[in-house]
């Protein structure tokens, strides 16, 4: 593997660090409660790195919201298949699994939860879908 590589992996993993900090601080305190040096503090990461990452707060939970919403989009179109299977005589996949409910109150309790849709809202995330 090479140093770009290696530096990208690196930054991924950051990424995914901030986030996960970012997720636990909003279940426990809620979006008014969690704020950038909170989630900084959390990741063990200076509030400079977290803003190279993202541009602000409400970046983070777009971000956390639509890795939500893929999440659950994801079990809806598995359980749609697995109806569909069974409609047709054919043998079924594995179970629905159960989505967080915490996960889900993010989706729905959100101001920004539908900021990916257009007409919604204009929060742009790193992700740039």
């Amino acid at each position: 593997m090479g140093l770009k590589e290696r530096r990208e992996r690196e930054r991924e993993e950051r990424k995914r660090q901030i986030l996960n900090a970012a997720r636990s601080l909003l279940f426990e305190e809620g979006l008014q409660g969690t704020s950038i040096n909170k989630i900084a503090k959390s990741a063990e990461l200076g509030v400079g790195t977290i803003y190279s990452y993202f541009a602000s707060k409400e970046e983070i939970f777009a971000v956390l919201q639509e890795e939500g919403i893929e999440l659950l989009h994801n079990k809806i179109k598995k359980r749609l298949e697995r109806v569909k299977r069974l409609k047709t005589g054919s043998k079924p996949s594995p179970g629905f699994t159960s989505i967080s409910a915490g996960r889900i109150r993010i989706i729905l309790t959100s101001s920004t939860t539908f900021s990916r849709l257009p007409g919604f809202c204009s929060v742009k995330t790193s992700r740039g879908r």
